[in-house]
């Protein structure tokens, strides 16, 4: 959440000189695959274990109803992520005329409402049905996303980052803490990793959905195709959501 608000501020006011000093800046992350790779303490896990052995805790893990679900819902997260942080930048150029510093600035309010949400995500957690509060954060980024090509002002493009955010926090630090109760321990590595997938898998597919329909009915079309996906997450939500575990208790 702290790298969602730093990023688009220093990213976005990098490209107000040029469109190349915000990837001169994401090259810092080399220096920190360095620094892991050299600092960093081995796991001290098995290195014996065959490739065939590691492939059948992967095949355990996807028979889990709990893990298919809760990783489902990092895919989607991370489809609706890509397209905030890709289409509303277009949005603020295409029909504000707002500069790529000022859509930086705007965008990391959505961060910095997930460090809020994260912080009290346990307590809002021992308050509300799990269910509920899944599709409750899902359903405050579909309004968000339907709200933007309604906005005329960066006031209210801000406010419905907010409520994105505020959305996108939620379900996040829910599964993010769902994750490690949705397999045994003896299989969390590997299905950490599958989840990390599916996260990936979602960045991907977004801008490939997203760009093809916006290339041919609109950036407008777009926000209403990712509140679309948000949509069928919501209901779901309502369908599988007794699969979750629970985890704060």
């Amino acid at each position: 959440a702290i790298g969602g608000v730093i990023g688009p501020i220093i990213g976005g006011n990098l490209a107000m000189f040029s469109w190349q000093y915000p990837f001169l800046f994401y090259g810092v992350s080399i220096l920190l695959a360095l620094a892991v790779y050299f600092w960093l303490p081995s796991t001290g896990g098995n290195s014996d274990v065959s490739l065939l052995a590691f492939a059948a805790n992967y095949k355990a893990i996807i028979k889990k109803g709990s893990f298919l679900v809760v990783a489902g819902y990092n895919f989607i997260m991370a489809f609706l992520m890509i397209s905030l942080v890709t289409y509303v930048p277009l949005y603020f150029s295409a029909a504000m005329g707002i500069t790529e510093g000022m859509a930086g600035n705007v965008l990391a309010l959505q961060g910095l409402t997930g460090i809020v949400v994260a912080a009290k995500i346990k307590d809002i957690a021992l308050r509300f049905n799990t269910t509920r509060l899944v599709a409750g954060g899902l359903l405050l980024t579909v309004l968000a996303l339907l709200s933007f090509p309604l906005h005329t002002t960066l006031i209210g493009v801000a406010f419905s980052v907010l409520v994105f955010g505020f959305g996108l926090g939620i379900v996040l630090s829910l599964i993010n803490t769902m994750i490690t109760d949705a397999v045994r321990p003896e299989f969390l590595g590997a299905a950490v990793s599958l989840f990390n997938m599916m996260n990936f898998a979602g960045q991907a597919a977004s801008p490939v959905v997203l760009g093809a329909i916006t290339a041919r009915l609109g950036l407008s079309t777009a926000f209403i195709a990712a509140a679309a996906v948000a949509l069928v997450a919501v209901t779901a939500t309502f369908i599988w959501g007794k699969l979750l575990p629970v985890t704060f208790k």
